[in-house]
């Protein structure tokens, strides 16, 4: 009897307690954007509220989570977190705003250890990952919501997700996870969902999705005026600028599309004002061209330590590939949420990356060297293409151009070499703009040495392996890939030999040269 009266109340507190573990998300939700995760790097880190909600007065209530103290002064809208102990912590808050509750990461990794977690498998509604060690914690995120323990399943190594009922209402949204073990914290995995599904193509995301993005920039100088003469060129005849009218009659010709461009950085040395009507014109054509043109004096989000340090590393022969990779690591650790530096390969203020190149000098005497310019010039374009990020290309680099001047109007008089460079960049910037591991997959190097740099990318089943050779002589290597289900059907970008066989890899990289291998 007493049996009876339980298991009806047993049933309904199970129904009650999984309701109150489903996610509660606002029509109008108070955080419009993926809030950054805090990094606390002293012993109290100072938090603008205004970074994160439009209105901060209106928060109703702070919460901390373990391992995490916290000074609020609503006044200043400004909190302080504070860490209990020096050690790497990966815990966050709970913030109360309009009614709704809304999570933070708050984290403190190690800077000298790391490890690494990956995409393995979608199962029915559970996306799985795994990790190269043992895992203490698990912090996964939809949007701005910690998911509780109850959607999901943990093993050391390996972990479940099963989305809430609310993820589905969302038509884009995204999970962020991350992992601690006993040394450090994990690099971030990003998996992009339409209506609580796994986006698997490039085309199912959304439009204003900026990891799509491939930048060409360009320089607009020379205004038209009956002082300076300039007149536009005549196979375009409706712009008054003469550099504005090239950009017009390449966007007709298909010559950004069949680059793999999508986005016109303009940077107006003249006034921007002077050219405002040729760029209304040209906007016009950019969006029949099914391309974005942006026009400002200066572009957020540019990485010059990384590109920086690129250069110096592929246009030197002696400069080792070790530099490169602690630099690309110190990047990504800094980096606030998922990283989306946007890596140029030149701009107008620096010499150009041939130019910087070892056997540059040596040009035209000694003509033999000119393959090996360009053969680091499509090394330089493909680690900046195939990296996490957004690839920009500076005006002329598609073809090794060795001048200040941008190329577009100047006639197409290239030599073999140069158009081998501008067909192997439209190869890379096709193969982004189809794979998602080049998008949103994680990034983890598999050998690191002097002249010998690999890594891959991979997103669910899917890989890019990226392997550069700064070597003289063609080197045959054999890699190990991470222990992951993955499609087998592996293709080589370039055309140089390989073979695959149970995780294992074994390919020819020519002097000088990149291969990339991708299912």
């Amino acid at each position: 009897m007493l049996m009876r009266i339980l298991i009806p109340f047993i049933i309904l507190s199970c129904i009650v307690c999984c309701r109150t573990k489903e996610l509660r998300i606002p029509d109008q939700p108070g955080l419009s954007h993926l809030a950054s995760p805090v990094f606390l790097k002293s012993d109290t880190t100072w938090v603008d509220l205004k970074d994160y909600f439009l209105y901060p007065e209106k928060i109703k209530k702070i919460i901390p989570f373990a391992g995490v103290k916290l000074y609020w002064d609503k006044t200043a809208s400004t909190l302080g977190v504070i860490a209990g102990d020096s050690g790497v912590l990966l815990s966050g808050m709970n913030i109360r705003y309009e009614g709704y509750d809304y999570q933070i990461p708050v984290m403190r990794p190690n800077p000298d250890a790391g490890f690494y977690i990956g995409t393995d498998e979608v199962r029915g509604d559970t996306f799985f990952l795994q990790s190269t060690s043992p895992v203490i914690d698990w912090a996964v995120y939809f949007q701005n919501y910690k998911l509780a323990e109850n959607f999901l399943s943990c093993t050391e190594k390996r972990v479940g997700i099963v989305l809430p009922e609310a993820a589905r209402q969302l038509k884009y949204g995204e999970l962020r996870i991350w992992a601690r073990d006993s040394f450090s914290i994990s690099n971030a995995i990003i998996i992009p969902l339409r209506r609580g599904k796994l986006i698997t193509e490039v085309g199912q995301l959304n439009d204003t999705d900026k990891r799509t993005t491939v930048i060409y920039g360009l320089e607009v100088k020379e205004l038209a005026t009956p002082d300076t003469g300039f007149i536009a060129d005549s196979m375009n005849p409706a712009y008054s600028n003469i550099e504005v009218a090239a950009i017009g009659q390449k966007m007709v010709e298909g010559y950004f599309k069949d680059l793999g461009i999508n986005t016109l950085y303009l940077f107006p040395k003249a006034s921007a004002d002077s050219l405002s009507a040729d760029l209304r014109k040209l906007e016009l054509e950019a969006r029949r061209c099914r391309l974005t043109v942006v026009v400002t004096d200066s572009l957020a989000g540019l990485d010059r330590f990384v590109f920086d340090k690129a250069t110096a590393v592929f246009a030197r022969s002696n400069t080792g590939f070790e530099i490169l990779a602690q630099a690309l690591n110190a990047t990504f650790q800094d980096a606030e949420n998922d990283y989306l530096g946007i890596h140029y390969s030149g701009n107008g203020e620096a010499p150009r990356f041939v130019t910087r190149t070892d056997e540059f000098s040596l040009l035209p005497v000694q003509s033999e060297r000119q393959d090996t310019v360009y053969r680091k010039l499509v090394q330089f374009l493909a680690f900046n293409v195939t990296i996490p990020g957004i690839p920009m290309i500076g005006e002329g680099d598609e073809i090794g151009w060795p001048k200040k001047e941008g190329i577009l109007g100047q006639g197409e008089e290239w030599t073999d070499e140069q158009l081998n460079v501008k067909s192997k960049l439209s190869a890379l910037n096709q193969l982004r703009g189809e794979h998602m591991a080049l998008l949103y997959g994680d990034f983890i190097p598999l050998r690191v040495e002097k002249q010998i740099y690999a890594y891959i990318r991979s997103f669910f089943g899917k890989n890019v392996l990226v392997v550069f050779n700064k070597g003289k002589e063609t080197v045959s290597l054999k890699l190990d890939l991470p222990e992951m289900k993955r499609e087998e059907n592996f293709s080589s970008l370039f055309g140089n030999r390989f073979s695959y066989d149970n995780s294992k890899i074994i390919l020819d990289v020519p002097a000088y040269g990149v291969e990339i291998i991708y299912n």
